[in-house]
């Protein structure tokens, strides 16, 4: 029978403190992105050289290998688009080429739950990897700049195409991953080259994807600029009418808000202003609630939260809560009162992981005042049940 070791017969192996062992050093390790961000109409008109210099500003002596992969609601939005990158690439052959037929895909949430599609997807994409002077071309929606995000293509350019993508791609390298858990640098994809905001292509959004879509400027308003909020306040009734020039404004000015921080690796991770709420109503909902309205609600539920726990002043409320429903975004909706079996509210969930440790310190972003965020480590469940009180009573009977 074996006999097992005792620590005593090795005394080398003793715990030795910091001091005894040489000392102990921790190293913080940040990762910072720089992504430029073009502003611009008609891409892809062969004058425009905003494409060109996305993709020659590091390497201006290369010709680039383009792999389109564009979402298909868009191309029939737009039935130029594929004849017009083609057209582009030719008129400038000197530094653009094209590689590959186009990829059209499915947009939205089936685009990510399409296993075939996204092994074809990620296929080509590995596949181009192997060409250092590729580049994997995204026009799409937030749903699709994350299919090619998760492929981690080594080069890649962004042209999003909704007013939600073309904020995300913009203010943080995730271009709308989803955040069913906390921001990890784990969670990322590959950050582009570039990101081309072409706002003409916002014009052919739906009415009802527009207006959601402009949850997320609320949201980098009431964390970063309060006189941004103020101009969402004034103007929200022309942007829930959709004027060109007012929401092409709204998209510039909340893509001028880089990350609040750089993602760390191995340190506090963060649950987003109203994105913990936001995932669970998205999931409660099977996706009846859009992405972006069930952002609006888990801003209204954050903030209403912000002054029940005392951090925000009450009076701050109602301008917050009028302004979301102003712009035509929802505050509230019966998903948020629904009960797990045994008891428990299912919304509280998303709050799990602020609970359970599995993803180390968890922090929530909260606000102390309209356009400052502060982050909380611990959260009170009864005083966000009566925020969702608070919600639910503001809203008329026959809406809830």
């Amino acid at each position: 029978m074996a006999v097992s070791p005792q620590l005593s017969d090795y005394p080398w192996l003793r715990d030795e403190s910091p001091s005894q062992c040489g000392g102990l050093h921790v190293q913080r390790v940040s990762v910072r992105w720089e992504v430029p961000v073009y502003f611009t109409r008609e891409a892809f008109s062969w004058e425009n050289l905003s494409v060109v210099r996305a993709l020659t500003r590091r390497a201006p002596g290369r010709r680039h290998r383009l792999l389109l992969v564009v979402e298909r609601t868009v191309a029939d939005a737009h039935p130029n688009l594929v004849a017009d990158v083609t057209r582009y690439v030719a008129v400038h052959r000197e530094r653009l080429a094209l590689g590959g037929e186009t990829i059209l895909t499915s947009g939205g949430r089936c685009a990510l739950l399409d296993d075939e599609l996204v092994t074809h997807v990620h296929g080509a994409i590995r596949e181009i990897n192997e060409d250092p002077s590729a580049v994997v071309v995204a026009i799409g929606g937030a749903a699709l700049q994350e299919l090619v995000s998760r492929a981690r293509p080594l080069r890649h350019l962004r042209v999003p195409t909704s007013v939600q993508s073309q904020i995300e791609a913009a203010i943080g390298p995730e271009a709308g991953v989803n955040a069913f858990r906390p921001r990890r640098s784990g969670d990322l994809g590959t950050p582009p080259l570039a990101v081309i905001n072409d706002f003409d292509f916002l014009e052919t959004v739906p009415a009802r994807g527009a207006i959601a879509g402009m949850a997320q400027a609320v949201a980098v308003a009431l964390v970063r600029d309060p006189s941004f909020f103020g101009w969402l306040r004034l103007n929200a009734s022309v942007l829930a009418s959709r004027e060109p020039e007012v929401l092409a404004h709204l998209v510039r000015r909340a893509a001028h808000h880089p990350p609040a921080e750089p993602l760390e690796i191995g340190l506090t991770q963060r649950l987003d202003f109203g994105q913990w709420a936001a995932n669970e109503l998205s999931s409660l909902t099977r996706g009846e609630l859009a992405k972006g309205e069930a952002l609006s609600i888990g801003c209204a539920l954050d903030a209403v939260y912000s002054a029940a726990c005392g951090l925000l002043d009450p009076e701050a409320l109602d301008p917050i809560v009028s302004t979301i429903e102003a712009l035509g975004l929802p505050t509230y909706h019966p998903a948020l009162d629904r009960d797990l079996p045994g008891g428990p509210r299912a919304v509280l969930e998303g709050l799990a992981v602020m609970r359970d440790g599995a993803y180390g310190e968890v922090a929530l972003t909260l606000i102390d005042s309209i356009g400052h965020g502060v982050e909380a480590r611990e959260i009170d469940e009864d005083l966000v049940l009566r925020a969702i009180d608070w919600l639910r009573h503001r809203v008329p009977p026959a809406r809830r």
